[in-house]
């Protein structure tokens, strides 16, 4: 169930989007990782995502944190895995309403591309991808 999202039209769409997907952990547990349900429907909405294994070196090589790395180090993690784009997220745990909060920002420019928030409950973690990439691809 989307919260809220928004995208940002004043941000060029790159012809092929190249996306790198940090880290993305639910429940504050690194065993249920996101991150691959994530960038399966970057992928069905037509986007090219940077293999996992080199934003983990990279992150390992950088000494950067696989979460909550900040906006800064994410688009440096986006440039040097030739990334157009870079994903960031973060869960706002709870007992009651748990949110994934999830936000592409542009490598080139720092600016954010488009923000989405899902109510997260077990098997929900591509809600919030699905969103961005229907945002971003024009609603589709």
């Amino acid at each position: 169930q989307v919260r809220h999202s928004a995208v940002n039209s004043s941000i060029k769409r790159p012809p092929i989007i190249k996306i790198a997907a940090l880290p993305v952990y639910a429940f504050g547990d690194r065993d249920i990782d996101l991150t691959y349900a994530v960038a399966g429907e970057f992928i069905r909405g037509g986007w090219s995502v940077i293999d996992r294994s080199i934003v983990d070196r990279i992150l390992a090589e950088q000494r950067f944190q696989a979460s909550g790395a900040g906006e800064k180090n994410a688009v440096e993690i986006g440039k040097l895995s030739g990334a157009n784009w870079v994903m960031t997220g973060t869960y706002n745990g709870g007992d009651v309403r748990p949110y994934l909060y999830l936000r592409i920002i542009d490598v080139e420019t720092g600016e954010i591309v488009a923000t989405t928030a899902c109510f997260l409950k077990y098997g929900s973690g591509p809600c919030a991808a699905h969103e961005l990439v229907r945002l971003v691809n024009g609603g589709k």
